[in-house]
């Protein structure tokens, strides 16, 4: 474990790309802070890859952020900026591609065979063209997006890692 006394971990949003573990990190963190968890996949995504009306995504998001403590994990670019000023630290999985791709496969099989925890309707649940090429162009079309969002953030307030086991507590 790395030392946390520097983080400030009251309002914790945790990027990454799709199947880069950001739902299972923010588990393992509410394990440690008991901070409600919010996956925006489920306030995002509906079947098909439709997305829900953008006023109750932002609504729903921003009565959530409202709270003194939480955990946020998800990568929707809508009202990305309002998510990163009100959290206390941002957390980016830098999982590989490959490794995104193994997760996808054992998420797939998960939602196949047994009841998940994943967001009903999510796409990134099952294996797909849409999801792979998603996971495949994220270093070159959404991180570098995300990244300059993150650009006004002082340097405390970001953290990235490759590993959930390198994820910070208190």
């Amino acid at each position: 474990m790395i030392n946390t006394n520097h983080l400030d971990m009251r309002r914790i949003l945790i990027l990454g790309n799709g199947a880069s573990g950001k739902s299972t990190a923010a588990r393992e963190l509410h394990k440690r802070l008991h901070h409600p968890i919010l996956h925006l996949d489920s306030l995002y995504w509906m079947p098909h890859w439709k997305h829900k009306p953008k006023d109750e995504f932002i609504k729903k998001s921003r009565q959530f952020a409202a709270q003194d403590h939480w955990i946020i994990e998800g990568t929707p670019r809508c009202d990305l900026e309002y998510r990163l000023k009100k959290s206390t630290l941002v957390i980016f999985l830098e999982t590989s591609t490959f490794n995104c791709i193994l997760r996808l496969c054992k998420r797939s099989y998960r939602c196949l065979w047994h009841n998940n925890n994943y967001a009903d309707g999510c796409p990134a649940n099952h294996i797909s063209w849409i999801a792979l090429r998603w996971i495949c162009r994220f270093n070159q079309s959404r991180k570098p997006n995300i990244l300059a969002a993150c650009e006004n953030l002082a340097s405390h307030k970001m953290y990235f890692t490759r590993s959930i086991q390198d994820m910070p507590s208190e």
